[in-house]
């Protein structure tokens, strides 16, 4: 093995993780019985969902996102819902 062979190595495998660095996925964790919850990114859209189908639905945008559980729906930012969707891009 000649002293180019290891860095050439190290250096295709950095070169295929770049790649992966920057597809854009979101990695969650998910945590049994957690009352609370905080994301954090850059122009989270958060999206009411569930309301009146004649309701238009109410979005908003927040680079920090902190959700609580209260009975049987989810508090963020104040407001209270059955869920919500968040979108990044």
């Amino acid at each position: 093995m000649t002293p180019r062979e290891p860095l050439v190595a190290v250096g295709l495998v950095l070169l295929a993780a770049a790649p992966a660095a920057a597809s854009g996925t979101i990695r969650v964790a998910l945590v049994e019985s957690v009352r609370s919850a905080e994301l954090r990114g850059s122009g989270i859209e958060v999206t009411e969902l569930g309301g009146c189908a004649a309701c238009p639905l109410r979005s908003w945008r927040a680079d920090v996102v902190r959700a609580t559980a209260h009975g049987g729906s989810v508090e963020i930012d104040g407001r209270r819902n059955g869920s919500f969707r968040l979108a990044s891009e």
